[in-house]
C-alpha cells in the first residue's frame, strides 16, 4: 500500500506545535470558543455549514475564503466524529494561512457555488492517488497535525482519566 505523504512528516507535527503554542489553543474549552480563536487569526468571521450537495462526494470538508468572511463547509451526512475532525484539519488551513486556489481551478460543478472565493479542499485519496506538488504535502501535513492537536484538545479533558486507566 502507498503511503500517504503527511503520514510521516515530523517537521510538519513540531510546526503544528510550535502554532497551537503560540497562539495558546490549548487553553480553548470549547468549539465556540475555538471558531472564534480562528477568526480572530484569520481576521474575519468563520461559518460552518453542512451541506448535501452530491458535488462534496470527494471531497470530505471544503473551506472557501471570500473577501468577508471563511466557510467551511462539511458534509452532512458524515459521522459526528469525522465533520468534527475534518472541520479541525480546515481550521489547520487556515491557521497555518496556507493559499487556497482559485475556484475556476476545481471541479465544475462547485464553481458556481465559490465564485469570488479561495478554495481549500480536503480530498479522499486512494492508495495510489496523491497530488503531485511537494507544497500540498507539506500543508496537508500541517493541516492533519493541526487537526489532531485541536481535536485531542478538545476532546480530551472529558476522557483524561479513562486514558490514565486504559493507556
Amino acid at each position: 500500500m502507498k503511503q500517504i505523504p503527511w503520514e510521516s512528516n515530523i517537521g510538519a507535527r513540531e510546526r503544528a506545535e510550535r502554532l497551537f503554542n503560540e497562539l495558546d489553543l490549548g487553553s480553548v474549552k470549547s468549539a465556540f470558543e475555538l471558531t472564534q480563536r480562528v477568526a480572530e487569526v484569520v481576521g474575519k468571521p468563520v461559518r460552518i455549514e453542512k451541506h448535501d450537495n452530491l458535488v462534496l462526494s470527494a471531497t470530505t470538508a471544503l473551506t472557501v475564503d471570500f473577501p468577508d468572511y471563511a466557510a467551511v463547509l462539511l458534509r452532512a451526512g458524515d459521522k459526528f466524529y469525522y465533520q468534527l475532525r475534518a472541520l479541525h484539519h480546515e481550521f489547520g488551513h487556515l491557521l497555518f494561512g496556507h493559499p487556497g486556489c482559485p475556484g475556476e481551478l476545481i471541479d465544475s460543478e462547485l464553481r458556481g457555488m465559490f465564485a469570488g472565493g479561495r478554495v481549500y479542499g480536503r480530498m479522499l485519496l486512494t492508495e495510489h492517488e496523491s497530488s503531485p506538488l511537494l507544497s500540498e504535502h507539506e500543508h496537508e501535513a500541517e493541516a492533519e497535525a493541526m487537526a489532531d492537536l485541536l481535536t485531542r484538545a478538545l476532546l480530551r479533558p472529558e476522557y483524561l482519566n479513562d486514558e490514565r486507566v486504559f493507556g
